[in-house]
């Protein structure tokens, strides 16, 4: 699923995604089955990339 930014003060957004992430966008972030973040991207992000962290994640 995606989740639409509803937090007003943008630092408590941030911090509630990632408390390493700048803000810096693009970003994506990829969650476990447990909801735990399990890889993260800032800047673009290749297919190649995107696949090698999926399927780590699918490996678990």
């Amino acid at each position: 699923p995606h989740y639409i930014r509803r937090a007003k003060d943008d630092d408590v957004f941030i911090n509630s995604i990632d408390r390493k992430w700048s803000g810096a966008l693009p970003a994506l972030f990829l969650f476990d089955r447990t909801g735990q973040q399990a890889a993260s991207f800032v800047g673009e992000t290749d297919m190649k990339q995107l696949e090698g962290a999926l399927n780590k994640m699918l490996a678990r």
